[in-house]
């Protein structure tokens, strides 16, 4: 047994080092890995045209689109269709939510799930509204359970979230994937007042005679009623006023909005709009590595 032990761990040891020299290799080759990453998206909504895309800090060092090609978690900027369900089903901002203790024990494994909020605190009961302004995750993963889990990804599923979503509850607190281009297109569908619209990058190709050899044309789709649309935009503007997205007042506007930060600070993201433009941006690293603590 000690010679095995013995075997055991020097093969490990080996492979340690194997991983480590690959890694190593690897970022001297693409030294662009270690570099503080971002990317941004604007469309307008309604119409899906995309006005500006930067999907990455240089171009001449790495042509990755981080906008459309990388899936990272989403942090709290998911939470906005969890509330967006509970609109649709008779809640309204007033509705009453406990913060206080909460489990979820997984049926089939038995492991017990206890979301905590941002700030280790407990509020009682609080409204929906101040919920989502606040970005409470407790509250939040109590009201997914009211809803129900399935109505809340098909939520996002229609809004235009096409990534593929774990069916958990941890997903509505920011556990999924997703590209940032998703996310803005789904804004953009509350901003529309329940118009979801495929996002596009131009509206045609001309050859040397200006003749049009390629169009395309806006795919619009009626996916949610305006009334819970305008009620979470409002909440989602009382987030800027005075809630987690409150240095967005710089920029002047009614601006509706929702921040993002996933465990350990490796994304951060801001994602929102105003009646004619929803945007997006994303900063982290490839590596998915911390960007240090409290960086929202």
């Amino acid at each position: 047994l000690t010679v095995n032990s013995t075997l055991i761990r020097l093969h490990q040891e080996a492979a340690n080092r194997d991983v480590a020299a690959g890694l190593e290799a690897c970022l001297e080759r693409h030294p662009e890995m270690t570099d503080i990453q971002m990317a941004f998206v604007s469309l307008r909504p309604g119409t899906g045209e995309i006005t500006a895309m930067v999907g990455g800090s240089s171009f001449r060092k790495t042509q990755f689109n981080r906008a459309v090609q990388a899936r990272r978690q989403s942090g709290s900027v998911i939470k906005p269709f969890v509330y967006l369900t509970a609109l649709e089903n008779g809640f309204n901002g007033s509705s009453i939510i406990m913060d206080t203790v909460y489990e979820y024990r997984d049926p089939q494994t038995g492991a017990v799930w206890r979301p905590g909020n941002y700030d280790n605190k407990f509020r009682g009961p609080v409204t929906l509204r101040n919920c989502l302004e606040d970005s409470l995750n407790v509250p939040t993963a109590k009201l997914v359970e009211k809803v129900g889990l399935e109505a809340f990804l098909e939520t996002a599923r229609k809004a235009g979230i096409t990534s593929t979503l774990p069916p958990y509850p941890s997903t509505a607190l920011g556990a999924g994937e997703v590209t940032l281009i998703e996310l803005v297109n789904a804004f953009g569908s509350i901003a529309a007042g329940g118009l979801r619209a495929r996002p596009r990058l131009y509206y045609s190709v001309m050859d040397h005679e200006d003749r049009v050899v390629l169009k395309t044309d806006p795919e619009i789709t009626e996916v949610f009623s305006i009334e819970p649309c305008c009620q979470l935009t409002s909440i989602l503007q009382g987030a800027v006023q005075h809630g987690t997205c409150w240095r967005a007042k710089v920029l002047g506007q009614d601006v509706a909005a929702k921040t993002g930060t996933t465990d350990d600070y490796t994304n951060a993201w801001f994602v929102g709009y105003v009646p004619d433009l929803a945007a997006g941006v994303w900063v982290g690293f490839d590596l998915n590595e911390s960007m240090g603590h409290g960086e929202t």
